[in-house]
């Protein structure tokens, strides 16, 4: 019975059990923990969550209403010191990159820092540069929830 995807989300050893309302999320929950027990996984019950309506998730707030940055991380990023080198900087982009989805146009807003990464480019911080990363912050600290897929509506794609 493979329930991953279905009835959970699983990133190494964080799992998170889901359903449409309490009922669904109950029935997923008794699966996925006799999987577990068929398998003979143990849990620590102490790093357990059971029922609640919301929970933090890979770095991000997961609720009925979808999908956000933890603002723990988000504060972090927005703390950032300005970077000195391009370790520093491929270390703030790292970051940033991985709340891309939540960052409109992130690609563009991310192109002046990407110039100081190519080869040959002598490292040279500017007010363009400086600008750039501030407005990465402050999409991040506005950032939108991305709401849960609706398995029931029509999906419709715009190019």
């Amino acid at each position: 019975l493979n329930l991953k995807w279905t009835h959970c989300l699983a990133y190494i050893d964080d799992i998170l059990v889901f359903g449409a309302n309490f009922k669904e999320h109950q029935e997923r929950l008794e699966a996925v923990l006799a999987a577990f027990q068929r398998a003979k996984i143990t849990l620590n019950v102490e790093k357990c969550n059971f029922c609640v309506s919301h929970v933090k998730f890979l770095g991000h707030l997961v609720d009925g209403d979808g999908l956000r940055p933890d603002q723990q991380k988000i504060a972090a990023l927005d703390k950032f010191p300005t970077p000195v080198d391009v370790t520093s900087l491929k270390s703030f982009l790292g970051l940033a990159s991985y709340y891309r989805r939540f960052i409109y146009q992130f690609a563009l807003l991310a192109s002046p820092l990407h110039q100081l990464l190519k080869k040959g480019v002598t490292w040279d911080w500017k007010e363009k540069h400086q600008q750039a990363m501030r407005k990465m912050q402050d999409a991040l600290l506005t950032a939108p929830t991305l709401a849960h897929d609706d398995d029931d509506g029509d999906l419709i794609l715009k190019t």
